[in-house]
């Protein structure tokens, strides 16, 4: 059984993600597609730009529909969307940008497909996060940049880091930035470890451990390769 297959048993007997999930999708139709217009925001005054107007446009642009409960949706509503000035956001930046600002205010977006149709739900980052059924995309280490797109939209990321052991860094990494449990790392045996939260801490923790793996492999190299020359010599 390899990792792909391994992570979301393990978590579905675990009780920490939902059936959906592992959904067995197409990976480039399941992604959220792009702003193919640009977002004007307006600042300040009667006319200010709200997060749901933002969120909106957003959403329109890209062919996108929304779901949010009443009570999101009013307080999406009656939040700006905070920027000091009116500008317009370029099509490529226009989801970034627009996450950016709900994160901000506390929000985050779980991307869902219904057949052809995709849909963002907005849900708030607290009561979302600690939801047995919280949807987060799966996705691979060759969709990081489509995660760093994305800084709002809760994602779950498998690595397998052959050089370190994730048990030991699981449990740092939940000490030094899982305060708010916005982000969960769960550790599948010695090497395997799943990242589960939004995109720009899935992103920057993943990158983080990645590296570190690399460098662990290179000094195992070079440690080994000290080793048979002095038993050459």
């Amino acid at each position: 059984m390899n990792l792909n297959t391994l992570a979301p048993v393990a978590l579905l007997g675990a009780g920490l993600i939902s059936p959906a999930i592992t959904a067995d999708l197409p990976p480039e139709t399941f992604k959220l597609p792009p702003a193919a217009a640009e977002v004007f925001i307006r600042s300040g005054g009667d006319r200010e730009t709200s997060l749901l107007e933002a969120l909106t446009e957003t959403a329109e642009a890209s062919g996108v529909q929304v779901h949010t409960d009443a009570s999101v949706a009013g307080h999406l509503s009656e939040l700006p969307a905070g920027f000091d000035r009116d500008f317009t956001i370029p099509a490529e930046d226009a989801w970034a940008v627009t996450e950016h600002a709900l994160m901000q205010s506390g929000f985050v977006l779980s991307v869902l497909r219904h057949s052809g149709t995709h849909v963002v739900a907005v849900k708030s980052a607290r009561s979302e996060l600690n939801q047995v059924d919280a949807v987060f995309q799966a996705v691979t280490v060759e969709d990081l940049e489509y995660v760093r797109e994305h800084p709002a939209v809760l994602f779950e990321l498998p690595l397998d880091l052959s050089n370190i052991d994730v048990r030991t860094t699981s449990r740092e990494l939940r000490r030094m930035i899982n305060a708010d449990g916005s982000f969960q790392c769960v550790p599948l045996g010695v090497n395997d470890i799943i990242l589960k939260g939004v995109g720009h801490r899935v992103g920057a923790v993943a990158e983080l451990l990645l590296s570190v793996n690399e460098r662990a492999g290179a000094r195992w190299q070079t440690q080994n390769e000290e080793t048979e020359a002095s038993s050459d010599g």
